[in-house]
């Protein structure tokens, strides 16, 4: 039955491996590819929502529904927000009713016509405990994106029992998860469903970032109640002691369910896993969500990294299996394959656990599978050979080597990243260089860059260029590191004895390398023309580091550091020195910046560093130079430092700074 085909087993081996790294680029969060397979898992876990049907709600959760017919009743145009006094009216009503907790899927933003329906909303919000929604806008500049806090105005916020979040992630259109994403600088809130449940559920367990909503069934599915019967002040006997049975210790979601798509009913309905005949409101939703909360049922998912692991086994061993095996055998192991993971998926997911693997079953695999049959027309191991043979012209062997490893498409295009960027220059290059002949130059210059890029590389730095007799080095991109401003600061020091242990060799004039340093967002990937592009990185986080390495020249320093790199540094190993504010072209706010020493400073020094620096900051011209005079004739490691800040103390003295001068030091030129 197993047939080789006169394909040694080694070959079926690369064949598994290149595609298990297929699976893990499309499948785990490393590529633009990623999202799309995402969606795809997604329809799968539709599907089985849909082969499912409803399932009766929990018994807790009740939507008030801000409807036409409520609309229509109260006399307020769609296209209108409800009156505040509607909303106080409503909240004192299902105080009556016996509500338990109510949370509004609405953002009081702003006051709004009428002030005493303002404070009538807020005495009505502090009578009962009422969960309002907050949200977060964002806004683009040219170099990154800036968001704001959507926050209740701050009369009800305070009568509030708790704050919310209203938004969703959408994946393509579709909501299907318990969390959103909020940017740090917003900071912490829970889900409107979590805030609601608050206190109702004892030892409240919350899913994890990965888990879904189980949705109870299609809009409509949770018991819903039109916001008019509630406010009603007519209604009759029998409707009172409904709506009494209804209300009496629930959670209560209030939003809006309108059907004719107008105003904020535009934004607030989404697809659903229950399909595109209608959408659901963000309030059902919500209640869903918080339904889940209460009956612990919702959709599980383990770790990426067991998915990636269990389902890139499969896609190795099917790969070899189906390589082995003759066409009509793989393609019957590849049905039963698809037979059994639906199963298995189905059965998980009606116990509230989710099993991915559409992607794998239903195109990988599929692919795979033809591939086997035509694989005496394209040998894989020799694309790979002329790939990298042809791209060898273009970019660098190492690229070239990645490139034809990985299969990728080379394209033009970058991603932003945090990285580390340095940049080395030697001293009066020109000057050295001016007493050789042009061979021993280019030998000086090989053996420097050889003892240098040694260290870079041992210490997982990307070379980015040479640029004459200057360095760009990157850390955290393309490979991704927690530790890129250490690991960046930890290179430097040892480029440092790098080039002292070449110096003592004596083979060439000695040379002097000044290093700086800087942390931050940059652009990184692929740049260029169409024809013609390489891996390099841009960004003002990139140009602060080459003016930072321009500077050291002025303070007599070797290597030097910004703020946002030593903030990125743990612990206290490093011997570090603030060495002032400067202000450079290009920069609205002045960066501080550090310099790194090779070995502890004397404590007496660093005080007294320390302390002439905030005299100058202050002001304290006198005691400063007093300070800087008594550091210049101590320490050799500082000399030139201390003279550029007397030069600067003379230059105050002269022309004082302005008043919003906070001790920055002035650099227009490089």
């Amino acid at each position: 039955m197993v047939a080789f085909r006169r394909i040694q087993f080694a070959t079926l081996l690369v064949l598994a491996l290149v595609v298990g790294t297929v699976h893990f680029i499309c499948f785990a969060p490393v590529s633009i590819i990623s999202p799309q397979v995402e969606a795809f898992e997604n329809q799968a876990l539709d599907v089985m929502f849909r082969l499912r049907g409803p399932l009766p709600p929990p018994n807790d959760i009740v939507v008030v529904a801000m409807d036409e017919d409520s609309y229509n009743v109260l006399d307020v145009p769609l296209n209108q927000p409800l009156p505040r006094s509607v909303h106080a009216r409503l909240l004192k009503a299902l105080k009556e009713f016996g509500a338990k907790r109510v949370a509004f899927d609405i953002l009081f933003l702003d006051p709004g016509a009428d002030p005493a329906s303002d404070e009538a909303l807020a005495e009505a919000i502090s009578g009962i405990p009422t969960v309002l929604g907050v949200d977060f806008g964002m806004v683009s500049d040219t170099r990154s994106l800036k968001y704001y806090l959507l926050r209740p105005l701050e009369l009800f916020a305070t009568k509030a029992a708790q704050l919310g979040i209203v938004g969703f992630n959408e994946d393509f259109g579709y909501v299907r998860r318990f969390f959103r994403s909020i940017p740090p600088e917003i900071g912490t809130f829970p889900t409107l469903a979590e805030a609601a449940v608050a206190g109702s559920v004892q030892d409240l367990q919350l899913p994890d970032s990965r888990a879904f909503i189980n949705f109870y069934g299609p809009p409509g599915t949770i018991p819903t109640i039109p916001l008019y019967q509630v406010v009603d002040e007519d209604v009759p006997p029998v409707t009172v002691q409904a709506l009494d049975r209804a209300l009496r210790d629930k959670v209560v979601f209030v939003g809006l369910s309108l059907k004719t798509g107008l105003g904020a009913a535009q934004k607030d309905s989404f697809l659903t896993s229950f399909g595109t005949q209608q959408n659901m409101f963000g309030v059902e939703i919500h209640a869903n969500a918080a339904g889940n909360l209460i009956a612990g049922d919702w959709i599980r998912r383990t770790t990426l990294l067991r998915e990636v692991g269990v389902l890139g086994s499969i896609a190795f061993a099917m790969t070899i299996a189906l390589f082995g095996l003759r066409p009509l055998w793989g393609g019957i192991l590849w049905v039963s394959t698809v037979t059994a993971w639906a199963v298995v998926a189905n059965i998980a997911f009606r116990n509230g656990f989710y099993v991915p693997g559409a992607f794998l079953m239903l195109i990988l695999l599929p692919l795979t599978y033809l591939s086997s049959t035509v694989y005496y027309y394209a040998s894989t191991r020799l694309s790979q050979r002329r790939l990298k043979k042809a791209f060898e012209f273009y970019i660098s062997p190492h690229m070239a080597e990645n490139l034809a490893k990985s299969g990728e498409v080379l394209r033009l295009g970058g991603e932003k990243v945090e990285a580390t960027a340095l940049f080395t220059d030697i001293q009066g290059f020109t000057a050295v260089s001016e007493k050789l002949q042009a061979e021993e130059v280019a030998s000086m210059l090989n053996a420097y860059f050889t003892q240098v890029m040694d260290a870079v590389f041992e210490n997982q730095g990307t070379l980015i260029k040479f640029i004459g007799d200057a360095v760009f080095v990157l850390w955290g991109a393309p490979i991704k590191l927690s530790d890129h401003a250490e690991r960046a600061c930890r290179t430097a020091l040892i480029i440092q004895r790098e080039v002292k242990r070449f110096n003592e060799s004596g083979r060439f004039p000695p040379l002097h390398t000044r290093i700086g340093i800087n942390s931050g967002p940059m652009v990184v990937g692929n740049l260029g023309s169409a024809k013609r592009f390489d891996f390099t990185a841009v960004g003002d986080s990139v140009n602060l580091a080459s003016r930072v390495e321009g500077l050291n020249k002025y303070f007599g320093t070797s290597i030097m550091l910004t703020e946002s790199t030593r903030s990125g540094i743990t612990g206290n190993e490093l011997a570090l020195l603030p060495i002032g504010l400067i202000s450079v072209a290009g920069k609205s706010k002045p960066v501080e910046l550090f310099a790194l020493f090779d070995g502890q400073l004397d404590l007496k020094v660093r005080e007294a560093w320390s302390k002439a620096l905030q005299c100058f900051r202050d002001r304290h011209w006198n005691e400063a130079a007093e300070i800087l005079n008594a550091i210049k004739g101590e320490s050799k490691l500082l000399e030139k430092a201390a003279a550029f800040y007397l030069e600067q103390i003379a230059e105050h003295r002269q022309t004082p700074p302005d008043e919003q001068w906070r001790g920055e030091l002035v650099f227009h030129q490089k």
